[in-house]
């Protein structure tokens, strides 16, 4: 069941301090599901992973890059072509790890304005962070805590 099916009906949620759907037990046993996902994530947990994605990738990469520097070869004909990829390595890893940071902090900033209510961008189906995105039909805004799209 979609999440503006069960928004039809207000009166049988309410949400805690964390801004997590709680629903009401005549509710569930007339819908006859659990308000779970399939790894039991709230609304806000699933934006937060969808706002970190992107630092998170770039970290992952920082550390699998790392994991080649340094490695001793044992050919003497190509050793100037493996001092040549560490030295590559080695600078790709920094500027993945300096990526990593800079994207991370503008997603802290990001949440930090929504969850202060400092954010004009809100989804007005569940009050989550909305990303504006570009598409072959132009700009729209998507949620990243219930993924509905909203076109301009």
């Amino acid at each position: 069941m979609k999440l503006k099916e069960l928004l039809q009906h207000p009166s049988q949620f309410v949400s805690n301090e964390d801004g997590a759907l709680l629903f009401t037990l005549p509710f569930l046993i007339k819908k006859g599901i659990y308000m779970l996902d399939l790894f039991g994530f709230n609304i806000e947990t699933k934006m937060l992973i969808r706002l970190y994605a992107l630092p998170i990738l770039f970290l992952l990469g920082s550390l699998i890059v790392m994991t080649f520097i340094g490695e001793e070869q044992e050919s003497r004909l190509l050793a100037g072509v493996f001092e040549l990829l560490n030295n590559v390595a080695l600078w790709l890893s920094l500027i993945l790890f300096v990526l990593f940071v800079i994207t991370g902090l503008y997603a802290s900033f990001l949440y930090w304005r929504w969850h202060d209510g400092k954010s004009q961008k809100i989804c007005h189906v569940c009050g989550g962070m909305v990303v504006e995105k570009y598409g072959r039909f132009g700009a729209y805004s998507k949620c990243l805590a219930c993924s509905t799209t909203h076109s301009w």
